[in-house]
């Protein structure tokens, strides 16, 4: 069986992740099954301040972490923080690793080629939808990024916030649903962060991208 790695960032994402790999794997397997992984917790306090573009202050942050997991001798690493990836990318330039990294944005566009989806607009947060970190990095794969307007920028950031600190109630859904309401049906959506990612909806190409990430890493320990 292949080793899962998982880095720990923030308890409400972290617990998140690991409801959703423990209620998979028992879903697939069975019994009294939960999902076998090898995990890092890490002092949340020492990355956050630093996101989301302090980058060499976050490669020092991640570099002992990635050094215990290629210590462990791990096949895949899952780490649940959307934004942390353009640092691991840029780590990944000059590092080497034995493992391979479960990344979102390779796994959202491996998933836009198969269902043939060339246009997406990204809901995150605000940063994220302003940078052009994903448009950059999904360009390379022929799919156009529609650049949110101010108040679907506004509407997500918000919702976010809300989620994170509040949780999902019904007022959450229903201004989730209205921000749904102001994307194309011909176009994509990309859900960039975890709390998001947690939402459900009825649309047809939504590309959920911890989803994505959990799938792969389900998919990794089948092998």
């Amino acid at each position: 069986m292949n080793k899962l790695g998982f880095l720990g960032l923030g308890s409400y994402s972290t617990l998140y992740y690991i409801q959703q790999l423990n209620e998979q794997y028992q879903s697939q397997k069975g019994g009294y099954s939960t999902c076998p992984f090898l995990m890092l917790n890490a002092d949340f306090d020492t990355i956050n301040p630093h996101l989301p573009d302090q980058f060499e202050r976050l490669q020092q942050a991640l570099l002992p972490y990635l050094q215990v997991f290629e210590q462990s001798n791990i096949k895949q690493l899952l780490v649940p923080n959307i934004t942390l990836h353009q640092v691991l990318d840029q780590l990944w330039r000059t590092q080497k690793y034995s493992f391979e990294l479960l990344h979102p944005l390779a796994l959202a566009a491996q998933a836009l080629r198969k269902q043939n989806t060339k246009t997406v607009i990204v809901l995150a947060t605000a940063y994220t939808m302003q940078s052009d970190y994903i448009s950059n990095f999904l360009h390379a794969y022929g799919v156009e990024l529609l650049t949110p307007t101010a108040s679907q920028i506004e509407q997500a950031d918000q919702l976010r916030t809300t989620i994170y600190e509040q949780g999902i109630s019904t007022k959450v859904q229903e201004d989730w649903q209205l921000l749904l309401a102001t994307v194309a049906d011909n176009v994509g959506i990309l859900l960039a962060c975890t709390e998001l990612c947690m939402l459900t909806t009825t649309r047809v190409h939504v590309y959920n991208l911890a989803q994505l990430q959990l799938a792969a890493a389900l998919d990794s320990l089948s092998i």
